[in-house]
């Protein structure tokens, strides 16, 4: 096929054009790169900062936490109690199982929910003390440390 001086003059901007763009690409990218090493520097100096700034306040200390204490978890003692009234339900099949599953949650009472964030609330200021809490069932049940199982 025989291109016009037309088309080849077309051709060849348009060609430009395209080393053009692949420039500012190229362009775009470098200093898409240089930015986000200017903000890695910038959260760098920032923590340093914010390090030093509270070291000389004296608000940064470490803090260790307790043993996980599951009871002490709402979310944990939710699906406890979902789980039985799942197992209630006797779903032998994939099917019962999901629905199953769906029921249970609406057997879950919102009380419920509010008695475990109370519950867990209720042991802060000994979970801040660093206090050893395995579990208030032990507690109530031997309400003597020394005999406790969970005692070191």
């Amino acid at each position: 096929m025989i291109k016009t001086e037309e088309e080849e003059f077309v051709s060849e901007e348009g060609e430009e054009q395209v080393e053009e763009g692949e420039e500012q690409v190229e362009e775009g990218e470098e200093q898409v790169e240089e930015g986000e090493e200017q903000a890695e520097e910038w959260a760098k100096e920032d923590k340093k900062q914010s390090k030093e700034e509270q070291a000389k306040e004296g608000e940064e200390k470490d803090v260790c936490l307790p043993p996980y204490s599951p009871f002490l978890n709402p979310i944990e003692e939710f699906f406890s109690s979902w789980r039985w009234k799942v197992y209630d339900r006797q779903p032998y099949t994939r099917e019962n199982l999901l629905r199953a599953m769906d029921l249970a949650c609406d057997d879950v009472a919102v009380e419920a929910f509010q008695g475990w964030v109370w519950h867990a609330r209720a042991f802060f200021p000994r979970c801040l003390a660093m206090d050893n809490i395995a579990c208030d069932v032990d507690e109530v049940l031997w309400p003597d440390p020394a005999r406790r199982d969970d005692a070191p």
